[in-house]
């Protein structure tokens, strides 16, 4: 397999594997009363609650943003700009997968998408990781 076919292999699965960790974000993460919410509604009540650290609670709107992130990583690969995509798609990935994570350690109870979110967003991260190292490795060579 010549390197450009596995950097755009690579590319590909992580795409993919984008698309499918933003949309998990969009699923019910966990359950606060009788309602399920999803990551996006449990951070906007995370911010009127007042129940963020000061020290994260800035980056609480940054949340909304995931959905860009994505479409950006996807519009960058299409553009054969591997090595961007492949930050950006490692940065989703990191973001959803320890988003999730902190919902699980909650007191809320976490739904059966925060475990998927956890999961993809992390085989996301290091798709994005192999991105990025092919990429290198077609600048290099």
């Amino acid at each position: 397999m010549t390197a450009a076919r596995r950097r755009d292999l690579a590319g590909w699965v992580a795409g993919v594997l984008a698309l499918v960790t933003t949309a998990t974000t969009f699923l019910g993460w966990g359950r606060s009363g009788q309602r399920t919410r999803t990551s996006y509604e449990l951070v906007e009540v995370a911010g009127r609650a007042g129940v963020l650290d000061d020290d994260v609670a800035w980056a609480a709107p940054l949340w909304f943003l995931v959905p860009a992130v994505c479409g950006t990583a996807l519009v960058v690969l299409a553009a054969h700009r591997h090595a961007i995509a492949g930050a950006l798609m490692t940065t989703l990935g990191a973001l959803v997968g320890t988003g999730a994570i902190l919902v699980d350690r909650s007191p809320l109870v976490a739904e059966p998408a925060v475990g998927v979110a956890v999961g993809l967003g992390w085989a996301t991260a290091l798709s994005g990781v192999a991105v990025l190292v092919t990429a290198r490795k077609e600048t290099a060579g």
